[in-house]
């Protein structure tokens, strides 16, 4: 679908997909793709998935449970258009491939990773970081001599630690409302933290409240512990979709 510009895929249900392996590959027209309503819980393959999307610069992976894939090959092989992965959703105990995982990212300047992205020492690696010639994390740059699986680690390696924070998204394209625990960068393109006591929320505005028709909280949210729920979706008149309730942990 090498002429799609783009993609609405909040209404998928994926809670019993296995096999996402070249699911977008070729995509080269797509410039985002906002996949935070996906369930990747049983997912085993994301081998190739995102093969030369050449065009994306916005990729939203910040809901995926990767705790059971064991092939990541190529996943963003060809990805040469983004300059940034936040990849701090990731678990990679079982994965046993990542030959050529970053591939060809040449734009590719910061992976963001947490404590959960460490493959383990028999994981087939070889080219992972080939072509990412940009890539520096303040403490090492790219060295085309160390492209391995061995620089898949912070201080010493290419990738950088996430600066984790509960915090709110909004599309406005997909009209979704995502709650999260990832990699924060304060900005205005509708990036909020909680609320405290009985104020509104940053999201309380009419833009959100009118127009916002599913609110997501991704698994990663389940180590949040907001302390005000506080008019959080209060007068969300057009609201028919909440996913993941069971991440939102109140016990604070």
């Amino acid at each position: 679908c090498s002429g799609l510009p783009s993609l609405n895929l909040s209404n998928f249900h994926t809670a019993k997909v296995t096999d996402m392996g070249d699911m977008f590959s070729d995509c080269s027209g797509l410039t985002s793709l906002n996949l935070s309503s996906f369930n990747t819980a049983n997912v085993t393959d994301m081998g190739f998935m995102f093969w030369n999307c050449s065009s994306l610069t916005s990729l939203d992976l910040s809901n995926f449970n990767t705790a059971n894939v064991t092939d990541m090959s190529s996943m963003f092989g060809g990805c040469s258009g983004l300059t940034s992965l936040d990849l701090s959703s990731f678990n990679t105990a079982e994965v046993v491939v990542m030959d050529y995982m970053f591939n060809g990212c040449l734009r590719l300047t910061t992976i963001y990773v947490s404590d959960d992205f460490s493959p383990d020492t028999g994981t087939n690696g070889s080219g992972m970081f080939w072509g990412c010639w940009k890539l520096n994390n303040g403490n090492v740059s790219y060295s085309e001599n160390n492209i391995g699986i061995e620089m898949a680690k912070c201080e010493t390696g290419y990738f950088t630690k996430s600066n984790l924070t509960p915090y709110v998204k909004w599309n406005a394209d997909t009209k979704v409302l995502t709650f999260k625990v990832a990699h924060y960068i304060e900005g205005n393109e509708g990036e909020w933290k909680f609320n405290e006591g009985a104020k509104d929320p940053g999201w309380s505005i009419d833009e959100v409240k009118n127009y916002c028709t599913k609110v997501v909280f991704t698994s990663s949210f389940n180590h949040a512990k907001p302390t005000s729920c506080y008019s959080w979706f209060y007068c969300f008149s057009n609201l028919t979709t909440i996913q993941g309730i069971e991440n939102l942990n109140t016990e604070e």
